[in-house]
């Protein structure tokens, strides 16, 4: 019966510290882990949700034991439209157990730790953490550069567009030949292409 069954505690998003010990009261280990299975479940969570930065935290205190093939479930989890990443967190396994269990994390593109005691374990999961919280950070702040980046381009190419009209107008001042004015005329018109097609972009 285990090793047809992993269940959702609760929907991704809607733990905090807060109510963390009520959904921890409700595991009730059995000695099985269909990770393979747990993993695949897990797919349908992310649906919807494409565009984010999405990854799954394993924590295992050993092995698959169901035949539930979390290699091939962490390989199609990433492979999917969500691009789910699978990191491991082991604790307190085996050597072989930790050749198995790394191999799941890199079929998931994710990353793999091991702890020996609590400490090591709060510790493991905090750096990831850590290093999520940086990931969603980084991507912020690479928005807003684009942001900032496309309105300079944007303010810049508009200057040197004026710029090459007051250029132009020198021609009917007589102070330009018929020739620089053409050659104007064509930087004028690429300059309005190029805008265009930066403000599709």
């Amino acid at each position: 019966i285990s090793c047809a069954s992993a269940e959702q505690l609760a929907p991704i998003g809607t733990i905090t510290s807060a109510n963390l010990d009520t959904y921890l009261d409700l595991i009730k280990p059995t000695g099985w882990t269909p990770m393979g299975l747990a993993i695949s479940n897990a797919q349908a969570s992310f649906v919807g949700k494409e565009q984010d930065n999405n990854e799954i935290v394993l924590v295992t205190d050993g092995d698959e034991t169901c035949d539930s093939n979390p290699v091939g479930a962490a390989t199609s989890i990433f492979a999917s439209t969500a691009k789910v990443k699978v990191n491991i967190i082991a604790f307190a396994v085996s050597s072989k157990e930790v050749t198995t269990l790394s191999a799941i994390a890199r079929a998931g593109s994710g990353s793999f730790a091991s702890a020996n005691n609590s400490d090591e374990l709060i510790a493991r999961m905090n750096d990831l953490y850590e290093n999520l919280k940086n990931i969603k950070d980084e991507k912020i702040c690479q928005g807003e550069k684009s942001i900032s980046f496309l309105n300079c381009y944007a303010d810049t190419n508009r200057k040197v567009y004026e710029f090459v009209g007051t250029l132009k107008r020198r021609f009917y001042q007589k102070q330009i030949s018929k020739a620089e004015f053409d050659r104007l005329d064509k930087l004028e018109t690429a300059i309005w292409d190029q805008g265009q097609k930066a403000n599709k972009e």
